[in-house]
């Protein structure tokens, strides 16, 4: 599958394995926004984004079939003159390598809450 335009990018966002890396990207961006109103719930907030993306790594573990490599290859224009590509595979081992990143993620955030 070769990301090119737009509407490629938006068709990804029901992907469960693209939300596992979007989920804490976008709700990164949200607390910030929401700081400016209330310190405990953005705290709140920031708890909920890491908890999903945990969840929705486990459902790729558990419950979703990988026993084939889903490659994703970004091939961004070239209208500056470079040209480069990179890819994600999405196999077993790399949900289950999500799934403990954002398991400690969801960890650690949940015990540096009374400290920050």
């Amino acid at each position: 599958m070769i990301i090119a335009t737009i509407n490629d990018i938006i068709g990804l966002l029901g992907q469960p394995w693209f939300l596992v890396f979007a989920v804490p990207i976008i709700g990164s961006v949200i607390s910030v926004l929401i700081a400016k109103f209330s310190s405990t719930a953005r705290t709140i907030f920031a708890m909920i984004t890491v908890g999903v993306a945990a969840l929705i790594a486990s459902t790729l573990v558990f419950i979703e079939d990988l026993h084939t490599q889903v490659p994703l290859k970004f091939m961004p224009s070239t209208a500056i003159g470079q040209y480069f590509a990179t890819a994600i595979n999405v196999d077993a081992l790399g949900a289950f390598m999500a799934l403990v990143a954002s398991g400690l993620g969801f960890l650690i955030a949940l015990f540096s809450i009374e400290y920050m």
